[in-house]
């Protein structure tokens, strides 16, 4: 059997970053950044979030075309946090402006903290007959938040996360689900 039209992740669990420092930074930043509403319901969403450790590991894990190199990337990052009853609505990081690949990397995750899911870009997959007898005509993948996982995907992914259950996640007292999401864009210059 060959895998036709694949959509390719990175997953990389045991990054080995030092999250009680990540964490005290996503704690600063909550104290300085407002938070935003864009695909969050509920929780902060503070953007300008920056970590060299963090951005050294992504740039580390970006899959590369051993002919066409990435020789250098644009990158940015926020921070969301999500106390209970908080969850982010499916969305994509537009293409059209330039994201190249998305990211999540997860600093503190609770039992009851939201799972990631991805959605199948196929329409009308459900009611293929062939996928219902493969994948049981599932539509999505989920990943658990796993503390110092990165997940990757193409930015044109439409991805959501679900209602967190944390029972007592005030998260500016360092309760919640703690993520900082991440895009790049490619700025590889021409292969001659």
């Amino acid at each position: 059997m060959i895998s036709l039209f694949a959509t390719k992740i990175v997953y990389v669990d045991n990054c080995n970053l030092n999250l009680e420092n990540l964490e005290r930074k996503c704690r600063n930043h909550m104290a300085t950044e407002p938070s935003s509403t864009r695909s969050n319901v509920g929780g902060y969403q503070g953007h300008f979030f920056d970590d060299n450790e963090l951005y050294n590991l992504i740039e580390r894990s970006i899959p590369n075309i051993q002919d066409k190199p990435i020789k250098k990337f644009k990158y940015g990052a926020w921070v969301n946090v999500n106390g209970l009853g908080s969850y982010n609505e499916r969305h994509n990081h537009d293409p059209h402006a330039g994201t190249f690949m998305s990211g999540v990397f997860y600093v503190k995750c609770p039992e009851g903290s939201g799972r990631i899911r991805f959605y199948d870009p196929r329409p009308h997959i459900n009611t293929s007959t062939d996928m219902k007898y493969y994948n049981g005509g599932d539509t999505y993948h989920w990943f658990p938040p796993i503390p110092n996982t990165l997940i990757m995907f193409p930015g044109w992914v439409e991805h959501g996360v679900t209602e967190v259950k944390i029972q007592d996640s005030d998260y500016y007292d360092g309760q919640g689900r703690y993520a900082i999401t991440s895009f790049f864009s490619n700025h590889r210059e021409p292969v001659k």
